[in-house]
C-alpha cells in the first residue's frame, strides 16, 4: 500500500515534528502512530481509505505476531537483554487488552 521506501522521509520528517511538538499522532498498543493530518502527503495518489487502512492497528493481527517474536527472542538465551523480553511481555498484554474490546 504504502508507495515506496523512498517515501519514508515523510514518517521521519512526522517524527522531527512530534519531537518538536507540532505533531500529536494516536496512541495505540504499539505506540503512538501519525494522524493522517499531521504527515506530509502532498504530492502522493492515495485514497483516503489506504491511508486510514495505513494508520490503523489491528490488535489481532499484531498478536499473530507475538509466537514468533518469543520464538526469536528465545534463540538468545540469557544474553537478551532483560528490557527486550518486558517489552515484548508488555506489548503482548497491551495487544490482549486491545483485543478484547
Amino acid at each position: 500500500m504504502w508507495p515506496g521506501y523512498g517515501e519514508n522521509l515523510r514518517a521521519l520528517l512526522w517524527m522531527l515534528d512530534r519531537v518538536k511538538g507540532r505533531a500529536d499522532g494516536t496512541e495505540t498498543p504499539v505506540g503512538t502512530v501519525p494522524k493522517a493530518e499531521e504527515l506530509h502527503l502532498e504530492g502522493l495518489n492515495l485514497a483516503d481509505e489506504t491511508i486510514s487502512e495505513l494508520l490503523t492497528i489491528d490488535p489481532k493481527e499484531w498478536l499473530s505476531e507475538i509466537p514468533q517474536i518469543h520464538a526469536h527472542f528465545a534463540r538468545f538465551g540469557d544474553r537478551l537483554p532483560r528490557a527486550l523480553a518486558d517489552e515484548l511481555c508488555g506489548l503482548e498484554d497491551r495487544l490482549e487488552r486491545a483485543s478484547e474490546k
